[in-house]
């Protein structure tokens, strides 16, 4: 009975051990498909978001990206752009009725109506502490000087100047936004999507004077006075992007910019910049659920950057990429051609995408003597020189284009060519034949052309004689 129940125990204990081991293989599996597909994921509260290349242009992660989102006061990017293309930075302002046309919650950079500041303080006062009174003053300056009419009403500058930030993100390629007012307070019809937005802080952070004020974080404007000239004042602005407050809890080493943005429609907003580890990034969140979580949310997109990229070298500058032929005919006596590239190239790529990398060269069609195929290789026409442009390379990933640049000749492909044709003439009897009848026929024919010009000559003395 004893060994009967032993022979039982042994027998439960081990489908007991091998239950269990099943169930760790299912667990580790699950694990691991789990990793496998959540490997782009990014546990982030906003309802749209994008992380782009700077350099490039390319989507690097994006969630909802042409999801219709409200911008609140990242408008001021914009705003600031135009200002920017249309004014000098010390051209003097003075502040009007213009700033009573904000609203009593929007947040102010604390203008005083009649002191007179530069378009370089307001541009602070705009981008610092997102002055909505800042933005209207900058919006009726710029519109007169850029129409040439200083006789425009508030509104009629106002609207102006709204039309001027609409053409400019048409010219930029920002289709899907539209803008009815200069501050970003809230509109139904003023709107954006992560990825206009985005483009739109990629262009604004061409400016250099625009990356300068954005990386400002505190600034004490220079003393503005007031209209009557006997007060004056001085304003001092601090940066609501947090990102690059040092000391502060969401500050991100290498953040270099952009504007936050806030409005209950819109939610918590913030479109940044960042350059680190050789990457130059920018990120837009829309609708995050709280302050906190805008700066999280966009630490979190450069953090998955820094941990699925790397900036890869592509080539570098005068690096061979091929070596090709290059001759005078078609059956001449070919030489070798170094095609080196004119400039280096680096591309943000994802670390598991670096073997499906593709190169391509196209060549300048002007140059070709032969077209390559699978049955022979691509001949150049010579003569050559150093330095030519030859064609361009081109990487290309999942048949995208990430970088190009030209071809050159590192060499030179002339003399040694017309030389090593005289050599195959000499050698060969039948093209040594031909090029001695060649040039016989042509000395007979300059002999013949200068007989009948002297005869010529001769027939006109004689009519005039």
């Amino acid at each position: 009975m004893f060994l009967k129940n032993k022979k039982n125990n042994m027998k439960r204990n081990f489908y007991v051990l091998h239950i269990f081991l099943v169930v760790c293989i299912l667990l580790s599996t699950v694990s691991f498909a789990y990793a496998d597909t959540n490997a782009n994921y990014i546990d982030i509260s906003a309802e749209s978001a994008i992380l782009i290349d700077k350099q490039s242009g390319r989507i690097l992660y994006e969630k909802n990206k042409d999801q219709k989102m409200y911008p609140a006061s990242i408008t001021k990017c914009m705003t600031a752009l135009i200002v920017l293309e249309n004014c000098n930075l010390d051209d003097m302002v003075t502040v009007g009725d213009e700033i009573d046309l904000i609203s009593p919650d929007s947040s102010k950079a604390g203008l005083i109506k009649g002191e007179t500041i530069s378009v370089s303080d307001l541009l602070m006062g705009l981008m610092l502490p997102s002055g909505n009174d800042a933005a209207y003053s900058l919006a009726v300056y710029t519109a007169r000087k850029a129409s040439k009419n200083d006789n425009l009403s508030i509104d009629e500058s106002i609207n102006y100047f709204v039309d001027m930030m609409n053409a400019k993100a048409a010219e930029i390629g920002a289709e899907s936004t539209n803008f009815e007012n200069v501050d970003g307070y809230h509109d139904d019809n003023h709107y954006t999507t992560a990825d206009d937005l985005a483009l739109i802080i990629r262009t604004a952070m061409e400016n250099s004077t625009f990356r300068e004020i954005v990386g400002t974080a505190e600034y004490v404007s220079e003393n503005v006075t007031i209209s009557n000239g006997n007060n004056s004042t001085i304003h001092n602005w601090i940066n609501k992007n947090e990102l690059i407050i040092e000391g502060s809890s969401n500050y991100l080493s290498g953040a270099t910019g952009v504007k936050t943005g806030y409005t209950t429609p819109a939610g918590y907003c913030l479109a940044s910049a960042v350059s680190q580890n050789g990457m130059n990034l920018i990120a837009v969140v829309l609708k995050s659920k709280s302050d906190f979580y805008r700066f999280n949310d966009s630490k979190a997109l450069y953090q998955y950057a820094f941990d699925n990229f790397v900036n890869y070298n592509l080539c570098n500058e005068g690096e061979i990429i091929t070596t090709v032929q290059a001759a005078i005919f078609k059956k001449g006596r070919r030489e070798e051609l170094n095609a080196v590239t004119e400039s280096d190239l680096n591309a943000l790529i994802k670390k598991t995408d670096i073997s499906l990398l593709q190169k391509n060269i196209t060549w300048d069609t002007k140059k070709i003597l032969i077209n390559g195929d699978r049955e022979k290789n691509t001949v150049l026409r010579a003569p050559i020189k150093k330095g030519t442009h030859l064609g361009t390379v081109t990487y290309t990933l999942n048949g995208e284009i990430i970088a190009q640049t030209e071809l050159l000749a590192e060499n030179d492909v002339m003399d040694k060519v017309y030389f090593n044709i005289f050599i195959s003439i000499i050698n060969n009897p039948t093209y040594l034949c031909i090029t001695l009848v060649s040039i016989l026929i042509l000395l007979l024919l300059i002999g013949r052309g200068k007989k009948r010009k002297i005869a010529q000559l001769k027939d006109e003395d004689e009519e005039m004689m």
